[in-house]
């Protein structure tokens, strides 16, 4: 495990990459959107301290299903 900081409008995780680790969101806020074939960008979640990303991509070994923004430094 490694401490890594990011910065608003960073990108965590992106839709359709391979699950290859998890995040632990320590510090900060980020938000979770899906991008549909139309272009069209639906919202879905909105993520804090506490919040673990990419799980379910390491497990299932699946594609990435969401694009995880920061929305404040993280």
């Amino acid at each position: 495990m490694e401490v890594r900081d990011f910065d608003v409008g960073d990108l965590l995780v992106r839709q359709g990459d391979p699950g290859g680790f998890l995040l632990v969101l320590i510090d900060g806020t980020a938000s979770a959107c899906v991008r549909q074939a139309d272009g069209k960008v639906t919202p879905l979640a909105e993520l804090r301290a506490g919040s673990i990303i990419g799980e379910m991509s390491l497990v299932t070994n699946q594609p990435r299903t969401a694009d995880i923004i920061c929305q404040t430094p993280v």
